[in-house]
């Protein structure tokens, strides 16, 4: 078993808004947003539902706030390992490696944002598209390198679906142990960036011990 966690773990030195955010992770994964109300989102943090209020304005607050989560921490870590592996075709097996392993330890919050994103403000949505195309450009640009041939259209294609694969494993759950199935799927993912499948030289990045 991966000792990797969750984006969602609550860390000890985590804030109030930061354990309320991460409860109402698990209550949107587990119910579905709509399902959910503030109350349920208090009782589960031991407070009153208004109580929650102090640190989100609504319920849709809530889910901007999870979905900003989700994609500045992909974010983030697509910049630190395009930085961190001068060798693109490296840089994309970490890519790969590291979206199977965000959809599969936090597969049920990637489900809730798929379903439930266009629940945000047209603002919230128009914002966060900002961001994901931020994420596919790092994608893109380190694919470029290895695939020089390839039109823009060609390698945002080849790029949403190595994500696609990945983002398979958000719909089922699979009785493979979790480190077995990163490894197919990965294998999947780079095949279908034209990547030869084979396991990184160097580890993954982890997960931070803290978020």
């Amino acid at each position: 078993m991966s000792s990797r966690r969750s984006v969602f773990d609550t860390g000890p030195s985590a804030s109030r808004r930061e354990q309320l955010l991460n409860l109402a992770a698990e209550l949107f994964a587990e119910r579905g947003y709509h399902a959910v109300g503030i109350d349920d989102i208090g009782q589960a943090a031991g407070v009153t539902g208004p109580a929650i209020y102090r640190h989100f304005a609504s319920k849709s607050a809530v889910l901007t706030a999870l979905f900003n989560k989700l994609t500045d921490q992909l974010v983030a870590r697509a910049a630190e390992i395009v930085a961190s592996h001068p060798d693109d075709a490296e840089a994309l097996r970490h890519l790969v490696r590291y979206q199977t392993e965000m959809c599969v330890y936090d597969g049920a919050v990637i489900a809730v944002y798929l379903t439930e994103y266009r629940s945000l403000p047209e603002a919230e949505q128009w914002a966060l598209r900002l961001k994901q195309r931020g994420y596919l450009f790092h994608w893109m640009r380190t694919l470029a390198q290895v695939q020089p041939d390839c039109s823009e259209a060609q390698l945002r294609a080849l790029v949403q679906a190595a994500i696609s694969v990945a983002q398979s494993v958000v719909y089922y759950r699979s009785p493979l142990k979790d480190d077995d199935l990163i490894a197919m799927v990965t294998g999947a993912a780079e095949a279908a960036l034209g990547l030869p499948c084979a396991p990184p030289a160097t580890p993954a990045l982890a997960f931070p011990a803290t978020v």
